[in-house]
């Protein structure tokens, strides 16, 4: 019988999210018990980066995308 060596601990996953800032230069951070973070999740299969920061924005706190403007110049990569 053969084993399975795939360990799904060790899978990278890509997490997609947008910095949300108003004219006055203030920004949205959402709270967590233990943390702030922006709004933020996992890419599903099939989805694009943008489609995931949008979902994972409506999911999170309501707003939908044809109430943002996207600046598609920034980019944040760690």
């Amino acid at each position: 019988m053969a084993e399975n060596t795939h360990d799904d601990s060790l899978r990278q996953v890509k997490s997609c999210g947008f910095l949300l800032m108003k004219s006055d230069q203030s920004f949205l951070l959402m709270r967590h018990r233990d943390r702030y973070d922006l709004p933020k999740g996992h890419m599903e299969i099939g989805e694009t980066e943008c489609e995931t920061a949008l979902r994972e924005l409506q999911e999170e706190t309501g707003i939908q995308s044809s109430a943002i403007d996207i600046d598609p110049d920034f980019r944040f990569e760690d």
